[in-house]
């Protein structure tokens, strides 16, 4: 049985194996546009390890910074739902397939109609055709 909790925990110590503060970088991850599931991506990735190489390492014990991540996305034209993040999503998230022009998505049925659907990930249960939410609106 897969334990999100600890999943959570790895992935955080993962990053703070890279980075000063896991914390203040999903801050900036967010506050740049990525959703959770980029952001945890992103932070379960080699991504990590390969900024600290390319740029070097901040202030305070040889990790990176959030201007660490902030080069390394620049340099490699990353930004959310571009189609390196969209390949990394899909290779970290259990049971995400590639829907139109690559976007990562869970397939499920629609409440209204019973249609199979894709729907992206992050998308908002008001928007999700799958959901109880959306049917009730």
């Amino acid at each position: 049985m897969n334990n999100k909790k600890n999943d959570d925990k790895d992935v955080m110590d993962h990053a703070a194996k890279w980075f000063n503060s896991p914390k203040a970088l999903i801050r900036f991850l967010t506050k740049a546009g990525f959703n959770s599931y980029e952001v945890s991506s992103i932070l379960d990735s080699m991504w990590l390890s390969e900024a600290v190489t390319e740029f070097g390492a901040g202030a305070g014990g040889g990790k990176g910074n959030t201007g660490t991540m902030k080069a390394f996305l620049a340099a490699h034209n990353i930004e959310p739902g571009c189609s390196q993040i969209n390949r990394l999503v899909l290779s970290k998230v259990k049971d995400a397939e590639a829907g139109e022009n690559g976007v990562p998505c869970f397939r499920g049925r629609a409440v209204i109609g019973g249609a199979e659907v894709l729907v992206p990930l992050g998308t908002p249960l008001c928007c999700d055709p799958t959901s109880e939410t959306y049917a009730s609106m």
